[in-house]
């Protein structure tokens, strides 16, 4: 949704998951170029576009955060 001085930025919904494993995942978009990814409190494994990982504990709250860069204009 859009924040109000960066209508490219996406929240999610909050989802509620097992304990486990996440495989990172993102839709590829044309005029950007993909950032890597950074989670809190849990490290990322392989914080690469579509590379990483990060693992979720029972009760924990995780959230991951990939930030794009907008391509220079051509």
């Amino acid at each position: 949704m859009p924040d109000g001085t960066n209508i490219t930025k996406y929240t999610s919904n909050k989802l509620i998951v097992n304990a486990g494993t996440y495989n990172f995942s993102e839709i590829d978009f044309a005029g950007y170029t993909e950032g890597t990814w950074s989670c809190s409190p849990a490290a990322a494994t392989g914080t690469a576009y579509n590379a990483g990982s990060v693992a979720v504990a029972n009760g924990v709250d995780v959230t991951c955060t990939i930030t794009n860069d907008d391509d220079p204009g051509s």
